[in-house]
């Protein structure tokens, strides 16, 4: 979920991804592979993102309840543009 009353579900919510440390949602129980990704202090950069969206489990290097794969390029680019106009607030900033 993304917007201003974006809450956790199966995934973490979506504001301000870009620029967040991945695994960052507080509130949120990561699985101990996507948890990993963040115990470095990795964020979440629009290329991270759009590899991720490819296949989400080759990324994570483990199981993720993120499965789907998008193999278009520019849906991913999109996708990503659209994520980035929502700060952490959920206020779109564009």
């Amino acid at each position: 979920m993304v917007g201003p009353d974006a809450a956790n579900r199966v995934g973490p919510q979506l504001n301000g991804l870009i620029g967040r440390q991945m695994a960052g949602v507080e509130d949120f129980n990561y699985g101990p592979a996507n948890a990993a990704l963040g115990e470095d202090g990795s964020v979440w950069t629009e290329e991270a993102l759009f590899e991720y969206l490819a296949d989400p489990r080759a990324f994570v290097g483990g199981a993720t309840r993120m499965t789907t794969r998008y193999p278009d390029e520019q849906f991913r680019w999109d996708v990503i543009a659209y994520l980035s106009q929502f700060n952490a607030d959920g206020e779109r900033t564009e």
